[in-house]
């Protein structure tokens, strides 16, 4: 008799069960779910959603001691890859030893996929024993370089510890029926004369518009050792404004701001607004020793139409 009532109590019980969970269904009930490192849900949000298709995206990067080492360092080499492809136009600083080997890998790795990524760089830079150079990788398909006027600025007073390396760029004709005109200045400040250095982007601007050419849309971008609540202080009531607010951190440890992009406000309507740095060692998945084995820096970019107003 007892073994009947418990085998009732257990039916009823049972039946109470199904109908609870029929009539109330308990939110996330099935979404737990543990995932591996670098599965594929993590692989999705890897790279950047695309622009718009009216949209470039123009980017900064500091690459850290760029040379032999870091080259040869395939593990690297091929997380700058998949961060080149993110943009449109990525402005580079930072490119030591022999520069020019270790770019024309990087582009070439970046191209593995069926890309078409080609790049400039300056001749070393430098008043002191540490040279440097700048460069751009951009992306054939979507953009045009005006290569006979790219040029580092002149610098016979030492002004800059690096003087700029400007880079005169176009979208190409046949993305738009007006197709965006830019100028990129790259810059690296030093920062044991930092303000100084600073206090000379209005007159880069004012040297590349009255160059002949009559463009607006100069572009200053690249690691200014500074915050843009300080930069803009310095810069005081210019109309270059940088994209980023001040608590937006650019190195890879997030403890500080030092890179940046300045537009001019009223003569580049075609920036939308829209700017970020791209944190690689979450998108990636990597550590910080991984992370820095690639840069202390995080890319920033900002993004364009691709149409002139």
């Amino acid at each position: 008799m007892r073994k009947s009532r418990l085998l009732l109590t257990l039916v009823v019980l049972a039946l109470l069960s199904v109908l609870f969970f029929h009539h109330f269904q308990i939110e996330g009930i099935e979404q737990l779910q543990l995932r591996r490192r670098g599965n594929t849900m993590m692989q999705a949000e890897a790279s950047l959603p695309e622009t718009t298709p009216d949209s470039i995206r123009i980017a900064t990067f500091n690459l850290q001691v760029f040379g032999r080492t870091k080259s040869n360092n395939d593990s690297a080499m091929q997380s700058l890859a998949r961060i080149g492809r993110q943009f449109h136009v990525i402005a580079l600083q930072e490119i030591c030893g022999p520069g020019q080997d270790a770019v024309a890998r990087l582009v070439e790795k970046m191209n593995e996929d069926g890309g078409q990524y080609d790049f400039l760089l300056s001749k070393p830079l430098g008043h002191a024993s540490f040279k440097q150079q700048y460069g751009f990788i951009f992306d054939r398909r979507t953009i045009d370089v005006d290569r006979p006027r790219c040029c580092s600025i002149e610098d016979p007073d030492s002004l800059f510890e690096h003087p700029p390396f400007v880079g005169y760029f176009q979208v190409q004709p046949k993305l738009a029926s007006n197709p965006f005109r830019f100028t990129l200045v790259n810059v690296q400040i030093n920062p044991e004369n930092r303000h100084a250095e600073l206090e000379l982007m209005d007159e880069i601007y004012e040297l590349i518009w009255n160059r002949g050419r009559g463009e607006d849309d100069v572009i200053i971008l690249g690691d200014f050792q500074t915050n843009s609540e300080t930069l803009s202080s310095i810069l005081g009531p210019s109309r270059l404004v940088p994209v980023l607010d001040a608590g937006v951190l650019t190195d890879t440890r997030l403890s500080k701001q030092t890179d940046n992009i300045l537009v001019h406000s009223e003569a580049t309507p075609e920036f939308h607004g829209k700017a970020e740095t791209f944190r690689f060692m979450r998108r990636f998945n990597l550590s910080l020793q991984e992370s820095l084995a690639i840069s202390d820096h995080l890319p920033v970019w900002a993004e364009f139409q691709l149409d002139e107003e």
